[in-house]
C-alpha cells in the first residue's frame, strides 16, 4: 500500500483542516489553479479538492495507477475499500521452467479493510467485483491497450521467451534450477 501525504498551503486554504477521503495525484493541477483563481481548460484532467476543502464534497476518488515490473504492465484501481490489479501483459515474471507459467496472477483483488497487506487475493470468490471494476477501470482509462490478453486465453499461446542471460541470472539467484 502507498499513501503519500498532500498538502497545500497558502491563502484560500483552511489551515489545520485534515481530509480522510482518497485524493488522487491526477486533481492537484486543477486545484492549484482554482486556489490562484484560474480555470482549469478541458483538456486538464482531474477535479480540483477545493470542495473537499470547504466541507462540500466528500466522497472518495477512485485512483487508477499503472506499473511496469520485468516488462509485465499492470494497471490498478482503488475504491470503496478495494483494490482490484489486472495484468495487462506477460513480461519476464513468469516461471520458464514451467512452460511458461506467470508468477503474477491476471487477476488480484483485495479488501484493504480486512486485509491492508494486499495477502490474500479474493478474486476467484467475486467475479461480479472483478468485473465491476474492470469495466470501472475501463472507463476511467478508455484507450489503455490491453493486448492479447482475453480471458480465455491460455498462456502457453503467448511467447513468454527468455533471454538466455536472463534465465543464468535467475539461477544465480536460486529463483530456478
Amino acid at each position: 500500500m502507498l499513501i503519500v501525504p498532500l498538502i497545500f498551503a497558502g491563502p484560500g486554504v483552511p489551515a489545520g483542516k485534515r481530509i480522510e477521503p482518497q485524493v488522487r495525484s491526477i486533481d492537484i493541477l486543477p486545484t492549484v489553479l482554482e486556489l490562484v483563481g484560474l480555470e482549469a481548460g478541458a483538456e486538464i484532467e482531474g477535479v480540483s479538492l477545493q470542495g473537499m476543502m470547504d466541507e462540500g464534497d466528500r466522497e472518495s476518488r477512485p485512483a487508477y495507477s499503472e506499473a511496469t515490473t520485468y516488462g509485465t504492465e499492470r494497471e490498478s484501481v482503488r475504491v470503496g475499500g478495494c483494490k482490484y490489479i489486472h495484468r495487462i501483459s506477460y513480461g519476464q515474471l513468469i516461471d520458464p521452467m514451467s512452460s511458461g507459467l506467470s508468477l503474477t496472477p491476471r487477476h488480484e483483488l483485495y479488501d484493504l479493510k480486512k486485509d491492508p497487506g494486499e495477502r490474500i487475493n479474493i478474486s476467484a470468490d467475486n467475479p461480479d467485483k472483478v468485473q465491476e471494476l474492470e469495466e470501472l477501470m475501463n472507463r476511467i482509462n478508455p484507450n489503455r491497450a490491453r493486448e492479447g490478453m482475453d480471458p480465455g486465453t491460455p498462456s502457453s499461446t503467448i511467447d513468454l521467451s527468455l533471454d538466455p542471460e536472463i534465465l543464468e541470472s535467475l539461477r544465480s539467484l536460486g529463483y530456478i534450477q
